[in-house]
């Protein structure tokens, strides 16, 4: 999906863009401020057409990529709350543990929490630009 925005600011090889949020972003939660349709909001993108401060640009979110962070961010998690349940509850009723299921139930929320941060901490530390919506021209006004 391409946008039009303004060049807001820039730090180091991404530029911020302000835009007007659009009813069919709203699912997308890109934007960093504004919530409502009308609404400026800004978006951090690559800097792949050289814009400096004021220029008017072109962005183009991938909605693939997009996909992909949350299969990340929520599908991982997932399988890996599935997992620890199911492994630890075949464990514990082998063993023959009276509170299985119980037990096996905070297992498993907890390995899910230790990955959930693990991926939220990597995220934090080396900011993936691919999945970040690309700056592809300047646009004349």
């Amino acid at each position: 999906m391409a946008q039009i925005g303004k060049v807001d600011s820039i730090k180091n090889d991404n530029i911020f863009v302000k835009v007007i949020r659009e009813e069919a972003c709203a699912h997308c939660k890109m934007c960093t401020t504004g919530i409502n349709e009308g609404k400026e909001c800004i978006i951090e993108a690559v800097n792949k057409c050289n814009a400096k401060v004021g220029d008017v640009v072109e962005i183009d979110v991938q909605p693939n990529y997009f996909l992909r962070a949350t299969a990340i961010m929520y599908g991982i998690p997932l399988i890996v709350l599935f997992l620890a349940i199911g492994i630890s509850l075949g464990v514990l009723e082998s063993k023959g543990v009276a509170a299985a299921e119980v037990i096996s139930a905070f297992i498993g929320v907890f390995f899910t929490a230790i990955v959930y941060l693990a991926i939220n901490k990597r995220e934090k530390n080396n900011k993936n630009d691919k999945y970040l919506p690309i700056a592809v021209s300047k646009v004349n006004e």
